[in-house]
């Protein structure tokens, strides 16, 4: 199944090379798991109304095979949202500010060019 070897890859870290390329994985297979659990919810929900059987509650994960997987969908999207967040802060730390230079050589052209006045 394409979509378990990628979890496989992402959990043996592979990871492509620059930012932009890691966050493009990752926001790839968090639309993924998005469209599974999608899916996942909609099966249950035709299923518990051909049953019968009101949708307030749910069966515990042992009972319930799309249960389980829907646990999983939920813990690997917090993984990939705290790792997306976690690219974006190094990314925003290693960009240059927004004058196009990074805030040390900015300060120092700041100190120089007070020196030389």
């Amino acid at each position: 199944m394409p979509q378990q070897e990628q979890q496989q890859d992402f959990d043996h870290g592979f990871q492509p090379g620059d930012h932009e390329s890691q966050k493009a994985f990752i926001e790839f297979r968090i639309k993924q798991l998005h469209n599974r659990r999608f899916m996942l919810l909609e099966m249950q929900r035709f299923r518990k109304k051909d049953d019968g059987v009101s949708t307030a509650g749910e069966l515990p994960c042992k009972d319930s095979d799309q249960l389980c997987e829907l646990e999983k969908i939920r813990s690997e999207l917090e993984q990939l949202l705290a790792k997306k967040e976690e690219l974006e802060r190094q990314r925003n730390a290693s960009e240059p500010s927004a004058n196009g230079g990074t805030l040390p050589f900015t300060l120092i052209t700041a100190l120089v060019g007070k020196c030389i006045k």
